[in-house]
């Protein structure tokens, strides 16, 4: 499941996936860190890893990065340092929203992945 962001999920979305992973009710949760600065992903990463996820759930948790909000698209560095954050956080992966996105990085996106 992709909720938002807790406890703001669950305060308006009554979303409280930290207790549903818990509970063994989702195989992966793929929160929606949509942001928009670096420092403010890290920040976010940094609490859902230090207080939301339990240790051995990590393997079922992946991102979410923004790619595209309208006409709003990160630049190549910025997105490069949300990667790169999930990667210090032992993070082998990430969900990318949208397509309209991905397509505007598909040089970025070819010669990254094609390992």
């Amino acid at each position: 499941m992709a909720p938002s962001i807790y406890p703001w999920s669950e305060e308006n979305y009554l979303q409280n996936w930290p207790e549903w992973l818990n509970m063994g009710l989702v195989d992966l949760i793929i929160p929606q860190v949509y942001r928009y600065e670096l420092g403010a992903y890290e920040w976010e990463m940094d609490k859902i890893l230090g207080r939301q996820l339990h240790p051995a759930d990590k393997a079922r948790f992946y991102p979410g990065v923004l790619l595209q909000a309208d006409d709003y698209n990160p630049s190549q560095e910025l997105l490069e340092g949300f990667i790169a954050c999930n990667r210090r956080h032992g993070i082998q992966g990430e969900v990318f929203f949208f397509f309209e996105g991905i397509k505007k990085f598909k040089s970025y996106f070819k010669a990254r992945y094609r390992e």
